[in-house]
């Protein structure tokens, strides 16, 4: 037998079991959960499906899917509604949140949904879901959780900046991204980027569409989470009168680990960008290491920083036992200098390993340890000692986060150097200029894991 058929048949059962599971019943974990809210549907029902060999089938997989997931919350006028958003080439169409507030009338017109011959423009989808359907005068309520579900097939690479931009201002917005990936043509790291954090939870991927009904209970789960914490957090400001912020950092990240002992290492790529606009792409890397650096709560008892540097060779500008207060650490980040050579990351992570890391140079024992590898391309020297001392880095217990500036970088070469899994830590920006919209989700990630 063919092998894919095999496939097929095997996730078959596998989905046809989880979806009976999900549509005779909410799941278990729902019964306890908050279930006011208003939950848009971006669904891409583009040529990343027509285009599908079983075009119909597939579609009914769509269709079960999105009926199965907001089948599960009740929907009611005081309690979920459901938008829907329908991105196609030319337009955008779909329903407002407050026009059906029965779970029957509701699911009928998801299923009535048919799919387009078009390519895919799921800016627009995403932009019409954040600037119409989750307005009032769409239906929006307020004071209700905003969660925003986007089921692609496929998304242009070539729109990437946008894709995450247009993410970026939907998360500022309060509005939970999660995302949903139908098919092997879908980039699972754009995905993780668009989501909300953490994206183990906010983010999900399939290689067919059959497939699908494996991870509707894990996205369930995860909107029931989303709107347990928003819940709480609403809770607590209703009856809190007065607050201690511990940590800071424009995009207001929420400190999880503000309040425990760390020994951070910065290791930045100096190497000139050599583009005409090289000047701004340096103070835009020294205002993302600035905002990490506010992020923490710096002490010696607390967060200690090192910086490290790298073109050729690699030198330390900072030490762990230097790491009094912020503003020291700030100001010695504001005398970075940028330089001309090749590029030896192989260089910078071990300079942080065997240095930096000291108990000499202020490393403490029984204390987290993580890195922050800020670059603006491939390795271009020491090449194949790169990765083996990443590995030396992981294995002495340090967690390494890599940030990757610009299509210069090598995607793969990151993703190796970095922790596992890669989804929470390699971060990926196609511009200079879109450091800032990172800041939230790495720090975030840093913390939970610690």
């Amino acid at each position: 037998m063919n092998t894919r058929w095999l496939e097929v048949i095997v996730t078959f059962v596998a989905a046809a079991s989880s979806f009976e599971g999900v549509l005779s019943k909410p799941s278990t974990d729902v019964q306890d959960c908050p279930m006011i809210a208003d939950i848009v549907l971006v669904i891409d029902i583009s040529n990343a499906i027509t285009e599908a060999s079983g075009k119909q089938e597939n579609w009914n997989y769509v269709l079960d899917f999105a009926s199965s997931v907001v089948g599960s919350f009740p929907i009611a006028p005081q309690q979920t509604h459901v938008g829907v958003a329908v991105p196609s080439s030319r337009t955008v169409e779909g329903f407002k949140l407050d026009k059906y507030t029965e779970r029957n009338a509701l699911l009928n017109e998801i299923n009535k949904l048919k799919p387009f011959d078009t390519k895919p423009n799921i800016v627009a989808g995403l932009f019409f879901a954040r600037t119409k359907l989750f307005s009032t005068d769409m239906g929006a309520r307020n004071n209700v959780a905003k969660i925003a579900i986007l089921m692609t097939g496929g998304l242009a690479t070539k729109d990437t900046e946008e894709l995450i931009y247009e993410a970026k201002l939907m998360k500022d917005a309060g509005i939970q991204v999660f995302t949903v990936g139908m098919t092997d043509k879908v980039d699972s790291n754009l995905l993780a980027a668009m989501s909300s954090i953490p994206t183990a939870t906010h983010s999900f991927h399939v290689s067919d569409f059959i497939m699908l009904g494996m991870i509707s209970g894990d996205l369930i789960r995860g909107v029931c989470d989303s709107l347990s914490i928003v819940e709480t957090q609403s809770t607590t400001r209703a009856t809190t009168t007065t607050s201690t912020t511990t940590r800071k950092i424009t995009g207001q990240v929420d400190g999880t680990c503000s309040n425990l002992p760390l020994d951070l290492v910065l290791i930045i790529d100096e190497l000139s960008t050599r583009s005409a606009n090289w000047e701004d792409d340096w103070s835009h890397i020294v205002g993302f290491a600035k905002s990490i650096v506010d992020a923490f709560t710096i002490s010696p008892s607390m967060t200690r920083v090192s910086v490290v540097v790298f073109s050729d060779l690699a030198t330390i500008e900072f030490y762990l036992k230097a790491s009094s207060d912020a503003t020291s650490v700030k100001k010695v980040i504001d005398r970075l200098t940028v330089t001309d050579g090749k590029r030896n990351i192989a260089s910078g992570i071990k300079k942080a390993r065997t240095d930096a890391y000291s108990p000499s140079n202020g490393a403490r024992t029984g204390v987290a340890r993580k890195a922050f590898i800020i670059t603006g391309g491939a390795a271009s020297i020491d090449i194949a000692q790169t990765i083996p001392e990443a590995d030396l880095a992981k294995q002495a217990g340090i967690e390494l986060f890599a940030i990757g500036i610009t299509k210069q970088v090598d995607d793969q070469q990151l993703k190796s150097i970095c922790s596992a899994p890669s989804a929470s830590h390699y971060f990926y920006v196609p511009d200079y200029s879109q450091l800032s919209t990172i800041v939230k989700r790495l720090v975030k990630s840093a913390c939970d894991g610690n």
